[in-house]
């Protein structure tokens, strides 16, 4: 019988403060270039909440 060790990885996370100009550039990578959260997310680090909330801003 073979045993997997199974690793519980916590993730803390903390809110950031983006730059006017950051967020401005995640809202131009979304939509001028149709880039998606997924690969922006992947690219920069930043969650897929942070940049719906970015994107979405009245």
């Amino acid at each position: 019988m073979r045993y997997t060790k199974t690793i519980k990885k916590e993730v803390l996370i903390m809110p950031q403060n983006y730059t006017p100009e950051f967020k401005k550039k995640i809202v131009r990578l979304h939509e001028e270039e149709g880039r998606t959260y997924k690969s922006i997310t992947a690219e920069y680090g930043v969650s897929k909440a942070s940049i719906s909330n970015v994107v979405n801003l009245p």
